[in-house]
């Protein structure tokens, strides 16, 4: 309370004070509802128990029809995780069925937050399931990898805007992150010459990014090299002039290069 009391004199309100305002609201309608019990008979009144009870039932129903397609997709991510190889198909299934794909995205972010809904906070509890294997989850019922649909734009019960917050946790490290607003491929192009007498082959492959946010994005590709083949030139093209670009070692580029580049 003593920081709390800061804010005003800083003038940013009584926001902090919400707390305990809320709880003298409730002392003081606390008396009136008393008060007014009072001046009314038992049966007639809309506080009594039986009202109260179907109050607290209607407020229950109506957050579990809300949180329901999180805890059903929760509860599909835990019974993805189990050893047996029929509940993780059963799983799949269920998940296909019931699941909600942007739950299913929310759960291979680190930043999802701990869950809203009262089933899926005990699932958390009780054997969380990791990013890695929501990803691996995330593949199995949409046939499609996490990194090829936009970050979810709530995260941890937030609303968070793409254009301010990066949720790439993997800028400028060595994995393939998430996709991003306003960074895409503008085109590709293909350039090779084979000699058949010679057995070998060289081809260019130039990759145009376009980025249209208001902050630097960092393009990234994966390439799958062919058996035998390496890289042995690496160019970027910055201000319309191309430069030579450093990359892996033979050794760690035999089997696939991954390319970084801000732009």
């Amino acid at each position: 309370m003593p920081l709390a009391a800061l804010t005003l004199v800083v003038g940013l309100g009584l926001l902090p004070f919400a707390p305990l305002l809320s709880l003298k609201a409730s002392i003081v309608m606390r008396f009136q509802l008393q008060r007014v019990a009072a001046r009314n008979s038992q049966g007639s009144f809309g506080t009594a128990a039986p009202g109260l009870v179907l109050g607290l039932a209607g407020t229950a129903l109506l957050i579990g029809v809300i949180e329901l397609p999180a805890s059903l997709t929760r509860y599909g991510l835990q019974l993805a995780t189990s050893e047996s190889v029929e509940t993780r198909a059963y799983a799949i299934r269920f998940l296909r069925t019931w699941g909600s794909k942007d739950y299913l995205l929310r759960a291979c972010y680190d930043r999802s937050g701990r869950a809203t809904d009262l089933a899926g906070y005990l699932f958390s509890l009780q054997d969380p399931v990791t990013t890695s294997e929501a990803k691996q989850i995330y593949y199995r019922v949409t046939g499609e990898t996490f990194d090829t649909t936009l970050s979810p734009k709530r995260m941890g019960g937030r609303f968070i805007p793409r254009e301010t917050v990066n949720f790439d946790d993997n800028h400028g490290g060595t994995k393939i992150g998430s996709k991003l607003e306003g960074l895409s491929l503008s085109s590709s192009r293909l350039d090779a010459s084979v000699d058949a007498d010679g057995g070998v082959g060289y081809m260019e492959w130039t990759l145009s990014f376009q980025n249209d946010s208001a902050i630097q994005r960092e393009a990234r590709t994966e390439v799958q090299l062919p058996p035998g083949g390496i890289v042995s030139r690496l160019t970027l093209w910055v201000n319309g002039e191309e430069r030579e670009a450093a990359f892996a070692g033979r050794s760690s580029a035999t089997s696939s290069t991954k390319c970084r580049a801000n732009v």
